[in-house]
């Protein structure tokens, strides 16, 4: 895409696919969270907004200035929700918007969710939430203990097992236990990774 005095990057789902490992999301959640102390008003909250029909607009606005980027993530979906579970019968792409920290020119457009190369596409958030959990597993996980339950619905669950294993590699495989999240929209994700040793053997890489 070309603008009249720059260019736009444009990187559509294709595109993104396999260029991160769950160890470089982990430092990159880290450094976001570290530079936050010292500027917190490069990131917000998270804002969302609903239509009549139960579409939902989630957007995430937050920068991290020593990567020399700021920008914001947006993602619609339809919602359908009673008492006792919650079901999203569409899910569009998430859009990445990213800007130039000092001339707030728009640098590049992201289309699609950015996936962990070994595993591939599994659900939304997957990736990000696991970073996230890595980060607490690398300061706060105590070496003494034996036995980690690790809570996700499929895909999540699994990315946060090669989490713990990345930031606690000398910890025996059998203490780690998958705890999915229960509810009709996670039963059909869980069901694929239900064993353990299925989740702990691709872990691995294998």
């Amino acid at each position: 895409m070309q603008g009249r005095n720059y260019d736009v990057l444009l990187l559509r789902p294709q595109e993104i696919k396999d260029v991160i490992e769950i160890s470089q999301a982990i430092d990159l959640v880290e450094q976001g969270y570290r530079e936050a102390q010292g500027f917190p008003i490069i990131n917000a909250p998270r804002r969302r907004v609903h239509s009549r029909e139960n579409v939902r607009i989630s957007n995430f606005p937050g920068g991290v200035d020593g990567l020399g980027v700021i920008g914001s993530l947006t993602r619609g979906e339809q919602v359908k929700h009673d008492e006792t579970a919650q079901e999203y019968p569409y899910r569009e792409h998430p859009v990445y918007l990213l800007w130039h920290p000092q001339t707030a020119q728009l640098q590049c457009i992201i289309i699609g969710e950015i996936c962990e190369k070994r595993i591939g596409f599994s659900s939304l958030m997957a990736l990000r939430t696991a970073a996230t959990s890595g980060v607490g597993f690398r300061h706060l996980a105590r070496n003494d203990v034996k036995v980690a339950g690790v809570y996700g619905a499929g895909g999540q669950a699994l990315h946060k097992i090669l989490a713990l294993q990345n930031e606690r590699p000398t910890r025996p495989t059998r203490s780690i236990a998958a705890i999915p999240i229960t509810g009709k929209s996670s039963a059909n994700a869980w069901r694929h990774w239900s064993r353990p040793s299925s989740c702990l053997s691709t872990c691995r890489g294998k």
